[in-house]
């Protein structure tokens, strides 16, 4: 929902699709961004090439509101990063606050967002069978993607509302607070 970035995993995801495909699965995937380190045209090469220009459509960038409506739409989210400088990608919590699980890699801080099973999936960089594998398991398990929408919306909510981050910072300014006053009266 960004940058078609190579480390951000874009051609994996087409990869894993062409396994899909050859499992004769009924999926759409939808690339949201633009071109960074790969081309709009090296990815219809590529997807022309492996005989995915039926399944797999670029869509361009999306921003503000075009993009909530696209996450309104789908039924989870593919980021299998293997960004080296990986932190805390936004894209994971956009999707977990329209109530879709995400398939994504254990790359800095996502295997503290993603709970395994649960709101989402972990694979390791470059395993493109198992994560066709993860996505064909949300594909072919709508009921299963369902719950696993909800938990990951119902973790947005716990943990990552603006409400949330504010309670957190009051919190920790409190436990500051709190350390200072003891110290004082033990000095």
């Amino acid at each position: 929902m960004s940058n078609f970035m190579i480390d951000k995993g874009i051609l994996d995801a087409i990869d894993a699709c062409k396994i899909l495909n050859d499992k004769e699965l009924s999926f759409e995937l939808w690339l949201v961004g633009k071109p960074y380190d790969v081309s709009e045209i090296e990815l219809k090469d590529r997807i022309n090439q492996l005989g995915l220009s039926e399944k797999v459509k670029i869509i361009g960038p999306k921003y503000d509101e075009d993009k909530y409506e696209i996450l309104r739409i789908c039924d989870f989210l593919v980021f299998p990063t293997k960004y080296e400088k990986e932190s805390f990608p936004l894209v994971i919590l956009e999707a977990f606050q329209f109530s879709l699980p995400v398939i994504s890699s254990f790359e800095g801080a996502i295997p503290s967002m993603i709970c395994q099973d649960n709101d989402g999936f972990l694979v390791n960089k470059n395993d493109l069978n198992k994560l066709a594998e993860k996505m064909g398991l949300l594909i072919e398990n709508p009921a299963k993607t369902r719950i696993m929408g909800l938990n990951a919306r119902k973790k947005f909510e716990a943990r990552y509302t603006i409400g949330q981050f504010e309670q957190h910072i009051l919190n920790s300014i409190l436990q500051s607070l709190k350390k200072n006053v003891i110290e004082k009266k033990r000095a």
